[in-house]
Parts: C-alpha cells; sequence; structure tokens
C-alpha cells in the first residue's frame, strides 16, 4: 500500500505485490558538445542510481515497492535537463513479466566482406 499525493488529492494505491519497474526513456536533439557533456552526465547519474541501459535510449530499474519506484522517479525528474525528452514510465512487475525483449548478437560485418570470392570456372571440352 502506498499513499500518492497527486494534485492536491492523496490516492491510496493497493497493489497484490509491490514490485515494480521504471523505465526512462530518452531523446535528445543534440547539436552542441556543451550538451552532449550534459546528456552524458544525466546518463552517468541513471547509472549512478541502479537503471540499467536497455536501449540506447531507454534505461530501466528494478524497485522492490512502489514507493522505492516513485523515490527513483523523483531523482530522474531532478535531473532532468531543460532540452529534449524524456519519459518516464512505471509498470507493474506482472506486466512487466509479459513482455518480451530480444537482444541479438552484433553481426560482424567485416567477416562477410572477407569472405573469398568463388572464381568462376570455365570448362572446354
Amino acid at each position: 500500500m502506498c499513499i500518492v499525493k497527486l494534485q492536491g488529492l492523496y490516492i491510496i494505491l493497493v497493489y497484490k505485490s509491490g514490485e515494480m519497474w521504471v523505465y526512462v526513456s530518452m531523446s535528445f536533439s543534440i547539436r552542441s558538445k556543451q550538451k552532449r557533456v550534459q546528456r552524458d552526465s544525466f546518463v552517468k547519474e541513471l547509472v549512478k542510481d541502479g537503471f540499467v541501459k536497455l536501449y540506447t535510449t531507454m534505461y530501466v530499474r528494478y524497485c522492490t515497492t512502489l514507493g522505492n519506484a516513485l523515490i527513483h522517479k523523483r531523482r530522474v525528474m531532478e535531473k532532468m535537463l531543460p532540452f529534449g525528452r524524456i519519459s518516464i514510465i512505471l509498470v507493474a512487475d506482472q506486466q512487466a513479466s509479459l513482455s518480451y525483449h530480444h537482444i541479438g548478437t552484433k553481426q560482424d560485418e567485416k567477416k562477410e566482406k572477407e569472405l573469398p570470392k568463388i572464381p568462376e570456372l570455365i570448362e572446354f571440352f
């Protein structure tokens, strides 16, 4: 059970299982070195706070309770940059268990290019 204050109203949230996942998705339009440095420091702060890189622009963190998830959400909101788009999504563990993530291996293009070419054979009778 967790009590949340939302727009002046107190809401009591009751979950059978309080386990939550916090997803942070971000998109930055970076045209200067200064903004790139700010973005990199923001990402380092996410990793320092326990988030794991899921995709290039998406980080995820497991929380044991809803209250813990709200704390991490607040921490991310405090560190948000004034530019770019950042979304914070809280997902119950039961909902997250229904999702599927496939992470394949990188294909090495150099190995494909280095394959020997089969010479064309011409036969004369």
